[in-house]
């Protein structure tokens, strides 16, 4: 039977481009068997044929390394298997199934190391994201500082051309991650679905849901942004287990949106609030660590884990399929809990903390800086995208109505993602990994140490001491008032004793103090 290894660095429509002899692949981007089967079952979503590759590497620093991959059901008889191979060098495959149209395919293909000007145009391309610590990092042991977005249903409420011009929106202004549903199952202004008639029970898959998905998730990280993928829905707000009714179905869901979307730059959620409600078959509790176990079970590239809580689920902070934290809630403490959440050894991701469309934007902006300052809390707030059609603020409506693109109108009249954007630029560059919270060195706002370096945020301004007794050397101090994203020298201090620090405005302002190399 047929098959086909495609070489994919872009998706256009959701068809993946490329064929045979498309040329090496690129290390951490999407490469694609595709295969034919012979003899489909009547419902191949629920009963296959199951396929899986395995992906050796054969010759320079891919020799050794070995993955094994799950392909999934791509409509008709198709069947394909994603693989971002991680390491230069030549690559060989081999399928396993119990149908001879997908069993025992070989192929070979030579992976290339991403150029430097690819590089600088896309930090993803130097790999996946990996928990170092509170921190994060990619595969080659560069820090990332994630910055998000937020819409929970993304997957069913935007065009594929909304979803890109948003995109273009976030990586102008210096964002690198967006956090959503792969489907929330509440809305359909897309109309699009992942089932027939919208109900997982008809255990009949659309893949054209997916395949405008696929070019979603693709444009974004080609974008250089990681998508956070949210695997299902929410317990109460979206009746998820109720509509999927029983723990095959919800297994079964799990494994195929993990199957194909492993080889993209993501991190997982598991739910939406998970403890909204229990499953019909358990407790919340034990369903996250089961489901934490089930994909790393799947993923080949073992991507972060984390669970969306009302609050923050403590629960499961200990479990060892749980890379990272999620916080959610408002205002002013938030830097206080992230600081106890430290204890749990892992990062700390401040999900959705403030919406434009619902929360006071400049309090908002104020736990930006306070969690990251004070705890090293990641931060994905919500732009002007997170308000719904039927929201006073729709952003498609409001473009519409200006006469802009939806990416004009979000650079232009986005003002939290402009705030979002100045936080960027001014901690793009510090050493998360050697973070230390240093609060207790200031006389008032918070403060945290990056390495030989310090960044401060007052609120309201004003004046502040830090105690630099413990270090010697000199600091170049700069400040950045938060909304404008005006960035001043303010000279330079030295280390052996308190200094005393003018910040020279009554507004919100971050300080930064980085070592001098005298």
């Amino acid at each position: 039977m047929p098959w086909s290894l495609v070489s994919c660095t872009a998706v256009v429509c959701g068809l993946l481009a490329g064929g045979a002899g498309a040329g090496p692949a690129t290390v951490f981007r999407v490469h694609e068997v595709a295969l034919e089967a012979e003899r489909p079952s009547a419902a191949p979503y629920v009963h296959g044929p199951e396929v899986a590759a395995t992906f050796t590497g054969t010759s320079g620093a891919a020799a050794g390394r070995s993955y094994r991959v799950q392909g999934f059901w791509d409509g008709g008889r198709t069947w394909r298997i994603r693989f971002a191979p991680t390491t230069p060098g030549a690559w060989s495959y081999v399928t396993a199934s119990e149908d001879l149209g997908l069993n025992e395919k070989r192929g070979t293909f030579h992976a290339v190391a991403a150029t430097p000007d690819e590089l600088q145009a896309n930090p993803l391309l130097r790999g996946f994201l990996e928990r170092r610590g509170h921190a994060w990092a990619l595969s080659d042991g560069k820090p990332f500082v994630p910055v998000g977005d937020t819409q929970w249903s993304f997957a069913e409420e935007f065009s594929l051309d909304e979803f890109r011009q948003w995109m273009d929106a976030l990586a102008q202004r210096g964002l690198n991650t967006m956090h959503g549903c792969i489907w929330l199952a509440i809305y359909t202004r897309n109309g699009q679905a992942p089932f027939r008639n919208r109900d997982p029970r008809t255990d009949e898959l659309q893949v054209e849901y997916f395949r405008q998905l696929d070019a979603m998730v693709q444009y974004a990280n080609d974008k250089g942004i990681m998508m956070g993928l949210c695997i299902g829905g929410f317990p109460d707000n979206s009746q998820w287990w109720r509509k999927l009714d029983t723990r095959e179905r919800d297994d079964r869901w799990f494994r195929y949106c993990v199957a194909r979307y492993s080889a993209h730059s993501v991190r997982w959620v598991l739910y939406g609030e998970v403890d909204e409600a229990n499953p019909p078959w358990g407790k919340w509790a034990d369903e996250v660590r089961r489901k934490a176990a089930l994909v790393k079970s799947v993923d080949p590239y073992r991507h972060p884990i984390g669970s969306h809580h009302r609050s923050v689920d403590t629960s499961s902070a200990d479990d060892p399929n749980m890379d990272y934290i999620e916080v959610q809630a408002q205002s002013g403490s938030l830097w206080q809990q992230a600081l106890k959440l430290r204890a749990h050894g892992k990062p700390i991701w401040e999900e959705e903390y403030w919406y434009e469309c619902k929360h006071d934007m400049t309090e908002g902006i104020r736990d930006t800086y306070r969690t990251f300052v004070a705890a090293l809390g990641h931060p994905t707030f919500g732009s002007a995208m997170r308000a719904h059609e039927a929201m006073k603020g729709f952003a498609p409506a409001a473009a519409q109505q200006r006469g802009l693109s939806l990416k004009d109108y979000l650079l232009q009249h986005d003002d939290g993602l402009r705030w979002m954007g100045h936080f960027a630029a001014f901690v793009k560059d510090l050493d998360t990994l050697r973070f230390e919270p240093a609060t207790s060195l200031v006389s008032a706002g918070q403060c945290g140490r990056f390495g030989a370096d310090y960044l401060l945020f007052r609120e309201g301004g004003g004046d502040v001491t830090i105690d630099l007794s413990h270090v010697r050397g000199s600091f170049d101090v700069t400040a950045m008032t938060v909304r404008d994203g005006q960035v001043r020298r303010l000279g330079a201090v030295t280390g052996g004793a308190p200094r005393a620090l003018a910040t020279g405005t009554a507004e919100d302002v971050a300080l930064r103090l980085t070592r001098r190399g005298d």
